[in-house]
Parts: C-alpha cells; structure tokens; sequence
C-alpha cells in the first residue's frame, strides 16, 4: 500500500512519526528538510530530478533516493 504522490514525504508510512496500518510499523526514514535529512548520502554527490527528487548514484551506478534537502 502506497499514500496519494504530492511533493513531500510527510505523510508516507516510511517516514519517521507516521504509523503503517497495514504492517503495524513506525517510520524510521527522515522527513523532507528536517536535519536528519543530511544523514542519508553523506559524502555523496547529491542530484536533483527532473520531478523534484533528489538522489545519489551508488558504486554499483543505481539512484539512491534520499529525503530532500535545501
């Protein structure tokens, strides 16, 4: 199960504070813009999509999403 797309991952079932009922788990990923965003990717070269993500490419060369950062 997946919530409506919009811009921001404040209401997503994996981001930390919401609750999943369907799994019966917390999130643990950061939200957009808080400073536990700048821990996912760290020393990374972060890239910007054409529809607003942002993303790393890991050694394998595969995008890496990570929480949007200012």
């Amino acid at each position: 199960y997946k919530t409506n797309s919009n811009s921001t991952n404040y209401d997503n079932f994996s981001t930390k504070g919401n609750y999943n009922p369907y799994t019966g788990s917390y999130g643990t990923r950061a939200r957009d813009y808080s400073p536990n965003a700048y821990n996912y990717g760290a020393g990374q070269i972060i890239q910007s999509g054409p529809r607003g993500g942002q993303y790393y490419m890991n050694s394998r060369g595969n995008k890496v999403y990570v929480p949007k950062r200012w």
